[in-house]
Parts: C-alpha cells; structure tokens; sequence
C-alpha cells in the first residue's frame, strides 16, 4: 500500500532557491488571518507576485476560478538576497457561510526584470492549498454505483480529505485519483463488474496518519475520519 504525505503543513519546501513556509495553509475555524513566508536563497533580488483563487473540482480535475474571499498584501513584492517577505491573507467572513471548508490555491509567482523588448517571462511558480474550515468540521466519504456502473466516491463531509490510495479485489487500485478530494467533490472512475466495496487510504487535515476504510458500495452512508 502506498504511503501518504502528512496533510498537515510541512515545515517547508523550496525550490529553485526559493523557500515557503508553510506550503498548505490552514485558517482556523476561529480566525481569519494566515500568513506565508517567502525566503530568497538566492544572491540576486527576486520580484514575486501573488494570487489566491476559489479551488474546486470536476470529477477530481482542479478547477481555479477568481474570488473575492481572500485579501492579499502584498501581491507584488521584491526580495533581497538571504531576506524574506511574509505574505499576509486575510478570509472573508462569506467565506465560511456554506458551513463547510472553503478551499483556494495560493499562486506564487516569480516575476524577473523585464528585457528590453522582451516584456516579462514567469520563472518560478508555485501552487500552494489554502484550508478554511468552519467548526466542528467533520470527514465523511460514501461509495456508490452509477447507472452505468462505475464507482462514485463522494465526501460529504465539511473537510478535505488526502487519498493515498482506493483499492478493490487483492491488488487493484481505482485509477487516476486525485490527491486531494475537496468536500462536497465527488469522483467518478470505471471498476469490473462485482466490485462490493472499496479500501480508502487517506489522511486528513487534523489526522496525519495514514488510515485505511472499507466502503460498502450501495451503503446508505459509510462515515469515516470523523473529528
């Protein structure tokens, strides 16, 4: 069985000489502000520019649209060399009113001196998960058929949730799965006939470890990771 990361924010990642603390961003139920650091390696100033869009998905494809939800400052800022900028959001109290985790991607873009002629050209991008949970928020998948028989793995639940892995028979695994699978998403991938239940290995924002569920296909509901 494959291993799954932590979904709880890393330490760190960087890239190209440029590091960024934390590289998913959870905002507490009961607060509104989050921030990022943005640390240049490099020995040459690096100009960025940021942008946070609404994150949502269509049968587990990432789908970025623009949002009003998350005020950003600053969105265009340069770096020295060895120095960093913290990037500051702030979540828009509509953000939360559907009562389940509102979800955006942070897009970090390195944006170097324009050439003469040459306009600007995007060096470095970096896509990072931004997490607003509202209270109480609870992991809740279900399986079931489709009329044509495919197998629907839905999250009902109010939080995301990491899938490792979803497995049926002995070695068999559903194909093309995404690594993440927003709440109120669902997915929908083909399986062989005679199929009666599903191994989901995943993790969760609150649960690091890797935990494994059966689902019943055709169950009324099947809960799991509930916090």
């Amino acid at each position: 069985m494959p291993l799954a990361m932590p979904l709880i924010p890393p330490a760190s990642a960087e890239t190209n000489g440029v590091q960024v603390t934390p590289v998913i961003i959870q905002v507490a139920p009961e607060r509104r502000l989050a921030s990022v650091r943005v640390h240049n390696r490099r020995d040459t100033e690096m100009m960025f520019e940021v942008n946070v869009f609404a994150w949502s998905q269509d049968d587990g494809a990432d789908v970025l649209s623009e949002t009003t939800d998350v005020v950003v400052a600053p969105s265009v800022f340069a770096v020295r060399p060895g120095q960093e900028q913290i990037v500051r959001l702030a979540i828009m109290a509509a953000a939360r009113e559907a009562g389940r985790e509102a979800a955006y991607r942070l897009i970090l873009r390195q944006l170097p001196a324009a050439e003469a002629g040459a306009g600007l050209r995007v060096q470095l991008q970096m896509s990072l998960p931004v997490f607003a949970p509202p209270r109480g928020a609870t992991t809740a998948l279900e399986a079931r058929r489709s009329r044509d028989g495919a197998v629907v793995l839905s999250n009902i639940g109010t939080s995301v949730v990491r899938i490792a892995d979803v497995q049926y028979g002995a070695d068999a695994s559903l194909p093309d799965m995404p690594r993440y699978l927003l709440a109120g998403e669902e997915v929908t991938r083909p399986a062989p006939n005679g199929v009666g239940a599903l191994r989901v290995s995943y993790t969760t924002l609150n649960q690091p470890a890797l935990s494994t569920d059966t689902l019943v296909l055709d169950a009324p509901l099947a809960l799991v990771g509930v916090r």
